[in-house]
Formats: C-alpha cells, structure tokens, sequence
C-alpha cells in the first residue's frame, strides 16, 4: 500500500515542492515532540537542507536533516549528506541526528549509510526516515497531511493507519514472518558488539525485540508503529512457533550476560558518560566476543524459520575488535587501554 503514495507530488503554503517538503516534516517533528521546543533553521544557503531542532538551540537533544533529493542518493548527495551529520556533530555532540527524504533508501544506500554514520551504535542515535516512516507519520497526523496532499492521497495514508493499527493475528504465517524479518534487519543484529557506542542503547535493542516478537508490532523507540504481523504464540506452524520462542530465550540471556558486565565492571562509563565506556577489563574482550557469538546464535534460531518458508537468511555478524582496541568513526567507541582516554 506505501508504493501507492507518492510523497514527491507534494503541495501546500510554499512556494515549491522542496520548501514545503521541509515544512511538512517541521510539522510532522512538531506534533510528534508535542510539548518540546522544536526550531527550524537553514545553516548553509548552499546547504540544500534545513535543520530542525528538538530542545533548546544551543543543547538540542534531536536534529532533523531534511533533504528533497527525488532520485536516488549519487556521490554528491553523499557528500551532502555527510557534510550535514559532520557540522552537526561537531556543533552540537548531539546524540541522535534523524537523516528526512521523500523516498525510502535502497538496500545499497542502507548499508553506505549504515557503515558511514549508523554504525556507532544500535542504529538510534543516526537514523534515515524515508518515504514509508513519513506515510507513516502522517498516517498518524492526519490533518498534517490535509495541507500537503490531495483527496486520493489522503485516503491511501488512512487506509495505510488501518491497516497498520488493525491487522489482525490471523495473518498467515508466511506474511507476519516477513513482519519478523524486520525485527532482525538492523544494526542490531548486524553490527559487531565492539561497534556500540552506548551500552544502554544496546539493551533497550534487545528488549525491543522481545517486546515485538511477544507482540508482533514493531515500533520505534519514539512508539511508532513500523509494521505489524502476530505476536509468536500466534504462530500456527510449530518449527515456526519454536524457532520464535528460542530466540526469545536467546536474547533474554543477552540482556543477562550484558547486565551482569556492567554490574561487574567489566564494562564502565568514563566519567559517568553514557556515550564513552572504557574496554579495558581482562574480561571485556570475551564478553564481547559471548554477545556477538549469541546474536549470531538467535540469527541462526530465526535463520532456520525464514529459509523454511523462502524468506532469504540474514548475515551473521563478523567484525571483530582487534588485538590493540577498536577505535570507531566518531572518536567514542571502546578502547583496550582507559589511557587513551585521557
């Protein structure tokens, strides 16, 4: 149903289609963080972008980068797109910075973006929303998109918010597998442990996934619904209902071992940070290792069901920390020796 809206015909109050594509998601931004103070700024006329600011100017806790590109994302869009996560960075250290276009990324830009902003943690704190989280969105606010699109459009957004919040648990099982799919298709379950900049964010990942498979609702950590299949015990096919509740029991023990670490200082926060944790205990390396080696072990458990009924497997995690520490793009990531630190 998402294919059928077509976000780049889009009108409203400005004078062209990318003015008022960065006011649509302002509004969208401003009724999903009711409540906070929520500012729009250009900081490069040539920049092709505007940002949006959640929180105070000086010490916003969200930024926004909305960016009309209607074609898919070459070299210079690229360098745009970087050029706009660096400035932010740089300016603010803000912890979760949200890329806005009107498509949805394929999987070669997924993974681009993934490797060269995401991949500093489990996927929160650098985030792409496309076409299908915007139909969504606006799914939700639906008197936001009264001022931005036509009749027919509108209907196909509220039929797309009945049939995300109504679906029923009956799906067939081969459909709300495809649901589950997503819950695993993420940084994750993709990225090596040594690559998570915040621990917490990490376990709230993991007990995100329970939740979903308990559920069948995939949400964001904002409480949006992504997708929605059947929760697993509603699962008709047995080897299907029992791959489902091993990975439960699988990722429970992650969530265990992990606050056992931290409880036991294997893993600590540098100077009370949450965005810095020190890799230096003897131990640390091995549990790290424990955690990949169990995601790759729920990969597997899931692995078993999709390819059981023609869904294509998931990768298993193979990056690994090498002898003398690993040091991530954004200067936060784990290191063999708190030496470094300071």
């Amino acid at each position: 149903m998402a294919e059928t809206v077509d976000l780049l015909h889009i009108g409203g109050p400005e004078q062209n289609a990318w003015e008022n594509f960065e006011s649509l998601c302002a509004n969208l931004i401003e009724c999903r963080y009711a409540g906070e103070q929520v500012s729009r700024i250009r900081p490069d006329p040539g920049d092709e972008g505007v940002d949006i600011l959640v929180g105070s100017i000086e010490k916003p806790k969200r930024v926004f980068q909305c960016k009309y590109f209607t074609r898919r994302i070459g070299p210079s869009q690229r360098q745009q797109i970087r050029s706009s996560f660096r400035r932010v960075y740089y300016e603010f250290f803000v912890r979760s910075w949200t890329l806005i276009t009107p498509i949805d990324p394929s999987a070669d830009e997924l993974r681009w973006f993934e490797e060269h902003l995401a991949a500093v943690n489990s996927g929160e704190a650098r985030r792409w929303w496309g076409k299908t989280h915007l139909i969504n969105l606006l799914s939700q606010y639906g008197h936001i998109a009264d001022t931005y699109f036509d009749l027919a459009t509108r209907q196909r957004i509220r039929e797309i918010h009945e049939k995300l919040v109504n679906a029923p648990n009956t799906l067939a099982d081969n459909d709300a597998l495809r649901t589950v799919y997503l819950f695993f298709d993420r940084p994750a379950f993709r990225l090596a442990f040594e690559n998570e900049a915040s621990i917490p964010d990490f376990d709230t990942a993991m007990k995100d996934t329970i939740l979903a498979l308990n559920t069948g609702i995939l949400r964001t950590r904002d409480g949006l619904i992504v997708a929605r299949g059947k929760p697993r015990s509603a699962f008709q096919d047995p080897f299907i209902r029992g791959r489902l509740d091993e990975a439960v029991r699988l990722i429970e023990r992650i969530t265990v071992v992990l606050a056992s670490a931290v409880d036991g200082g294997v893993f600590k926060r540098y100077r009370g940070s949450d965005r810095v944790w020190v890799f230096d205990h003897p131990d640390a390396h091995g549990v790290a290792e424990e955690l990949n080696s169990s995601r790759n072990d729920v990969i597997r458990t899931v692995n078993a069901a999709f390819t059981r009924t023609g869904i294509e497997a998931l990768p298993l995690i193979t990056d690994k920390l090498g002898p003398h520490g690993y040091m991530g793009r954004s200067n936060h990531h784990f290191l063999a020796d708190a030496d470094h630190l300071e």
